[in-house]
Order: structure tokens, then sequence, then C-alpha cells
């Protein structure tokens, strides 16, 4: 909300709610776009180019943003501290018990973008190691952004 945002580099978005222009040409194709300088990690503008054909005595709503996702980026690391390089992890919501696959890079680093509040189970595939309970707060959540994870050290049980 103290972050100015300029359609087509002139007129200031309300942060408070909708903005009117009384200057689009009806039934002709209007373009307006959206310029800014810097956005708190919490918010993603989705529509920088928005067109619109208004038609006469009509009014239009659209979104040009929304809430940023959270992104978390770890890095897994084996029992000698050794980078968990090129594995399929399997991430599960606890609460949805949906699974995604995501795989290490060669520094045992991953990315992964939270999608619902929840806390996720984060599994290296065929490494015979018990699974990370990632736990996420609320303010997590809600702050968007990225969050960077502390190593996460999983240690294979020898059979």
């Amino acid at each position: 909300k103290t972050t100015p945002i300029l359609i087509n580099n002139s007129d200031l978005l309300d942060p408070f709610g909708p903005m009117g222009f009384g200057v689009l040409t009806p039934f002709k194709e209007n373009s307006l776009s959206v310029t800014f300088d810097s956005l708190p990690d919490s918010v993603d503008i989705t529509k920088m180019n928005i067109s619109i054909t208004p038609e006469y005595g009509k009014g239009y709503y659209t979104t040009v943003g929304k809430k940023a996702s959270l992104f978390i980026f770890g890095k897994l690391i084996d029992q000698n501290e050794k980078p968990i390089e090129l594995m399929y992890v399997e991430i599960t919501g606890l609460k949805d018990n949906q699974t995604d696959l995501i795989f290490t890079n060669s520094k045992g680093g991953f990315e992964y973008e939270i999608k619902k509040e929840q806390d996720y189970s984060i599994k290296v595939i065929d490494f015979n190691a018990a699974p990370f309970i990632l736990k996420l707060s609320p303010e997590d959540i809600s702050a968007g952004g990225y969050l960077k994870l502390s190593p996460i050290q999983f240690i294979r049980k020898i059979q």
C-alpha cells in the first residue's frame, strides 16, 4: 500500500480501491500499462499490460496483481554433510496429501512454491531416510516472497 504504482506512466493507482479512467475511447481497443519501481515481496503483479475495449456507458473491473506465493529454497545434505545431488524429492502437503516431485540440483539445492497453508513432508526418493517435516507458520505464508531454509540433513538407514 506504500509502493506507488502508475498506469500509463501518469495515473497513480489508488492503494485503497478501484481506479476510474474517463479517457478511454469506447468501441476501440485501449492499452494500459502498469509500472512501478519496486514492490514488496508479498505482492505479485500479474498483468503488466491491459487491453480494454469498452462499450459506451459500461464499466470494467480487472485485477492487476495478487498476494505473492511463498517460495522455499533449500539444500539437502547427507549424513556426511555432502549435497544430495540430482535426486528426486517428494514434497507432500500433510493436510491435502497432494504430492509434487521436484529434483535437486548439482549442489543439493531445490526450490518449491507453497500453494496452501499447511505443513509439508519432504522425502528423498530411493534414499532410505526418514522424511523431514517442514512446519510453516501463518506469518511465513502471509509474508509471501521467499523463505531460505537451513540445510536439511537426511541420514540413510543401513539395512
